[in-house]
């Protein structure tokens, strides 16, 4: 029976090529609406306080914008001792000259998370057709584009989703590699090395995809079938590509920048990443495992993304058919690399809130995208019974997965608020318009005002005669109260964040409590007057 005599029988209506293109473009152009609206959607609001545990939610952005509101609102780059531009030399200059264009304040830097979000599409998508198929590359592109945790991450003015866009990048420009020929091969290959190495000055974390590309071209180069001299050199053009990038890092950057740079990166390994004893690292790999959702790395995934988590499993363990073609074996690799790298190091990590995860979930998502759309190869069927069966599978997972995203992200819109929002106008209605925010919660809230902050880190920045810096100005101390009150604090300054002179309490604060205390007149301030004299 043929394809018509069935559709007939079925009483169905064959769609013409021009009806079904039309219908494509729709669909294609709703989406981008869609996309561009749940990320643009009222950005003044909270973080939506279901993604995580961490006061990164209400801190981090601002830290990340910290130099380049530096030099917008004061005219210089370092006003104090944390300078987080040592760790995105790369990102700084673009979200200055972003700033520029349409000012500092909470919704301009997360618009600017939003435009790296929206362009890492095209590649991403571009990426995985060449590697794999449109089918894969169209499902994995509908995941990164509106699975929730990584659309709310992508609202947030983090230095993550920069990063995964440099991540992607370096995949587009790998699968242009892999399935180029000539010379076209080696000048990509150049281009990937660079840009693998560019993701490093825009977040340290993202080059520990590294290893993966190497062992994917490695092994591309090991089975390629044409001797032209181009396919022999691959690995030698990204070795190239990597060099250069890493030459003019380091002469530019590193060298003239290098005892700051060794000492924040040295606080950052010491004290948030790496564990200090076997035991602890035993701790942290069982809390990756088994911990609360927050906590632990696979508990968090099969909250928020069980089916792409299964599937990511699948993808990870299950041997490669015989009916890959080479091109699919390679981004198989890179894929599955790419994941365990990202995967074993915040497993490990004493520190790794679920923020970081935006730099796995590219290559997460399309490895599940190709195991779902690969049950196509398990079929003996006849064609158009297999491709009913297809569908029937490839929509029922996808129906499930949509549900439990469709879960989070009502539970998100409905609960919007904004605490932040409103913390920061209590500061300026009731502070000077010149007073010096101080304490690692002042730099999140004061996004969209003129307060100098201070952010103080034990070990890393302002945590020395903290509280004489600025006296020529008015100065309130911003930290986090009640049980998540610091010690730091209590013990350095014990008379200056009492009750007596405690201005108000934030409560909550997204998901937590924060204080807000006067420094005037204080005993501590006279003190550290005094030893410096």
């Amino acid at each position: 029976m043929s394809d018509a005599d069935r559709a007939a029988k079925d009483g169905t209506k064959k769609t013409t090529p021009s009806s079904a293109f039309y219908r494509r473009i729709f669909f294609v152009l709703f989406a981008i609406a869609l996309a561009i609206g749940l990320r643009m959607y009222r950005l003044e609001t909270d973080a939506y306080p279901g993604l995580s545990w961490d006061t990164g939610l209400f801190t981090d952005e601002g830290f990340y914008l910290h130099n380049a509101r530096n030099v917008i609102l004061f005219g210089k780059l370092r006003t104090d001792e944390f300078n987080n531009i040592f760790l995105m030399p790369l990102l700084h200059p673009i979200q200055l000259a972003w700033f520029r264009c349409f000012g500092v304040g909470s919704v301009q830097t997360r618009l600017f998370s939003v435009a790296f979000s929206l362009l890492t599409l095209p590649f991403y998508f571009d990426a995985l057709r060449r590697l794999f198929e449109r089918r894969t590359a169209t499902l994995a592109t509908v995941f990164l584009t509106f699975d929730h945790v990584n659309l709310l991450y992508n609202r947030m003015g983090l230095m993550d989703t920069p990063a995964a866009f440099a991540m992607v990048v370096a995949l587009w420009a790998f699968s242009r590699t892999v399935t180029g020929e000539g010379r076209e091969r080696a000048r990509y290959a150049i281009l990937c090395g660079v840009s693998v190495g560019t993701t490093y000055a825009v977040r340290g974390l993202a080059l520990a995809i590294l290893p993966a590309f190497f062992f994917a071209l490695k092994r591309e180069r090991k089975n390629a079938e044409t001797t032209e001299e181009t396919d022999k050199n691959i690995m030698r053009s990204f070795i190239i590509g990597l060099i250069m990038f890493f030459v003019l890092f380091l002469a530019l950057w590193y060298f003239p920048n290098h005892a700051e740079i060794a000492r924040i990166n040295a606080f950052h390994l010491k004290e948030q990443l790496l564990p200090k004893t076997v035991p602890q690292l035993g701790r942290n790999l069982v809390q990756a495992v088994s911990g609360i959702r927050y906590l632990g790395l696979l508990p968090y995934l099969l909250t928020h993304s069980p089916v792409l988590l299964i599937f990511t499993l699948i993808g990870l363990i299950k041997p490669f058919s015989t009916d890959l073609e080479e091109r699919e074996r390679c981004g198989v690799r890179l894929l599955r690399g790419w994941i365990v790298a990202l995967w074993l190091l915040f497993a490990i990590s004493n520190y790794a809130p679920s923020r970081y995860y935006v730099l796995f979930y590219p290559a997460m998502m399309a490895l599940a995208a190709h195991q779902l759309t690969a049950i196509s190869y398990r079929s003996n069927l006849p064609q158009w019974k297999t491709q009913w069966k297809i569908n029937r599978r490839m929509f029922f997972f996808f129906v499930i997965w949509g549900i439990v995203n469709a879960s989070w992200m009502t539970h998100w819109l409905f609960t919007l608020k904004t605490t932040r929002r409103d913390s920061e106008r209590w500061l300026v209605q009731n502070l000077p318009s010149n007073t010096v925010l101080i304490g690692d919660c002042a730099p999140g809230l004061a996004l969209d005002s003129g307060f100098r902050t201070i952010n103080v880190q034990p070990g890393l920045c302002n945590d020395r005669d903290t509280l004489t810096k600025f006296e020529n100005s008015p100065q309130v101390i911003v930290i986090l109260d009640g049980v998540w009150k610091e010690k730091w604090w209590t013990e350095h300054y014990p008379v200056a964040v009492s009750k007596e002179h405690r201005l108000t309490l934030f409560n909550p604060l997204i998901s937590h409590t924060v204080g807000v205390y006067s420094v005037e007149n204080t005993k501590e301030v006279g003190r550290e007057r005094n030893a410096g004299r």
